[in-house]
């Protein structure tokens, strides 16, 4: 696995790789950007990467877990980088950062490779880094990305290397990626022995087929149900009948019903229902389309409608959701109430 270049880096001199962690990031994708640059200098025995952390004031910056990760120093210090990656996570979609966007429009400026990991896309398409570059973004966030983003070529990779950007969807895929770079640089052997250090026994291409969530819920790779699912998840706005997701799968309505109650304790309608609603939440929390466009793009024929089945699978109405949580937002970026002693 060769592929392509995916940092920027001079012959003979360690790959320089600054990590802009966001708050709420992922740790996962973080350690996984990390881990494989480690791995590269332990097996080669030189220093082949060398990476730090910044964040705007340098202040530590916590995680969607809770874990906080130290900075090495200020982002504004940071002159000419090489590459530099944005590490997102939850309500990645959320940031807007103003100094921190005009910093990484700056160092673009000075030739740094800009990437980004998991929903850190949408810091680099707010900073109006990625017109004319293709990228991906985690599956739960495509649909939120697309249509806060129409213009930006998005694809549903695992990840993309487009010239001078770079995104993953996050978690394993991140250490995919850099083993792309690994590759290209060190060669096969190199990256075959950090993929051993990390017990990563299936490296994939960018272009490998992509994630599918269905898959994590099934448990199996019942081939019947894969392509049910993967029929019903293509087709959420123009919902499929029984006997078209039946035909799509190749089998009869009857007997898809039966694999549906046996692997999921579901019924088709059932589960297509909740995919569909899935999507809304995803919609209703990232975008600001109205809650009557929301209902049309998942295949509701009424507003009411849709509000009824979203309350009786969440427990709380369209708007109030999108309420409850712009008001988690504010007080969580509020500055703390000083008191007086």
């Amino acid at each position: 696995m060769a592929g392509e270049q995916v940092f920027r880096g001079s012959d003979g001199a360690p790959v320089e790789v600054t990590l802009l962690p966001i708050p709420n990031f992922s740790l996962s994708s973080f350690a996984a950007l990390v881990e494989p640059l480690r791995l590269a200098n332990y097996v080669a025995e030189r220093p082949l990467y060398s990476w730090r952390v910044v964040t705007p004031e340098g202040a530590p910056v916590r995680s969607s877990c809770g874990v906080a990760v130290a900075a090495d120093e200020p982002a504004e210090r940071i002159r000419r980088p090489e590459n530099i990656v944005v590490c997102g996570g939850v309500d990645g979609w959320a940031y807007e950062d103003q100094a921190a966007l005009a910093l990484l429009r700056r160092w673009a400026r000075d030739g740094a490779h800009v990437g980004a990991a998991c929903t850190g896309a949408y810091v680099l398409a707010r900073a109006g880094l990625l017109r004319d570059r293709r990228c991906t973004i985690h599956w739960e966030s495509l649909d939120g990305f697309a249509e806060r983003f129409p213009d930006i070529d998005l694809r549903a990779a695992l990840f993309e290397v487009d010239r001078d950007r770079f995104t993953c969807t996050g978690g394993e895929a991140a250490c995919d990626m850099v083993l792309q770079d690994i590759a290209w640089r060190h060669g096969g052997d190199i990256m075959a022995a950090v993929a051993g250090q990390l017990l990563h026994d299936r490296v994939r291409s960018g272009r490998d087929e992509r994630y599918l969530p269905h898959q994590a819920w099934l448990r199996t790779s019942h081939p019947v149900l894969v392509k049910a699912l993967t029929a019903m998840a293509a087709n959420r706005e123009e919902r499929l009948s029984l006997v078209e997701i039946a035909r799509e799968a190749n089998v009869s309505p009857r007997q898809l019903e039966r694999l549906f109650r046996r692997y999921l304790d579901s019924t088709p309608a059932r589960w297509y229902l909740r995919m569909r609603l899935t999507r809304a939440r995803q919609l209703l929390i990232e975008t600001q389309m109205p809650v009557t466009w929301i209902a049309v793009a998942c295949g509701f024929g009424s507003t009411s409608h849709f509000s009824k089945n979203y309350r009786q699978f969440f427990g709380v109405c369209p708007r109030e959701e999108r309420r409850q949580r712009r008001a988690a937002r504010e007080a969580a970026s509020a500055p703390p109430v000083s008191r007086a002693a």
